[in-house]
């Protein structure tokens, strides 16, 4: 997958920085796998066990950045960036997810930017965070309830939304 940022001008004027797949993944073939079904969940097992092992070990890691940087700024960007480093290992070590990012010189420090994961997978989100660039999660409430990766969530200050709620709406943009 190729992750390629473009830069334009929204109707305001303002620059708009998005985010475009420039290769076919792998991941989202159609047709026939490659594999068959017993290698198929053998990795799958093999991902999540990953998953959960080293959310394990980098959770606990996450707490006591959180707590040693939490006095010297709201914004805790020193754990978003472990973070980053955190979800970037899961493309890393996957030998059939070949990420490459592209134009990430487009964008510019001290610029904000709205990144846009289309989920048509996991690896959308993981490969945003490949970026290394200071940003905010918006995600369904019900995420952050999640142990260990959920709760890292709520640790960074990402923005959790009630699908439905007025209110939470108005919260979200306000945290935005």
């Amino acid at each position: 997958m190729s992750l390629s940022p473009t830069c334009g001008t929204h109707a305001s004027g303002e620059p708009e920085v998005g985010l475009a797949s420039t290769a076919a993944s792998s991941l989202h073939r159609h047709g026939p796998s490659l594999y068959p079904r017993q290698v198929q969940v053998l990795g799958s097992v093999l991902f999540w066990l990953f998953v959960l092992l080293t959310s394990l070990i980098l959770f606990p890691l996450a707490v006591v950045l959180w707590l040693v940087t939490l006095p010297f700024g709201p914004r805790r960007v020193l754990l978003h960036r472990f973070t980053c480093f955190w979800a970037s290992l899961y493309t890393w070590c996957n030998p059939l997810w070949r990420v490459r990012i592209e134009g990430k010189a487009n964008i510019r420090p001290g610029q904000e930017y709205v990144l846009v994961a289309n989920h048509l997978s996991i690896v959308d989100i993981l490969v945003l965070f490949r970026l290394f660039v200071d940003f905010k999660w918006v995600s369904k409430a019900e995420v952050f309830r999640a142990p260990l990766i959920g709760w890292n969530m709520a640790l960074n200050g990402y923005v959790p939304v009630r699908r439905g709620e007025r209110a939470s709406v108005a919260k979200m943009m306000t945290a935005c």
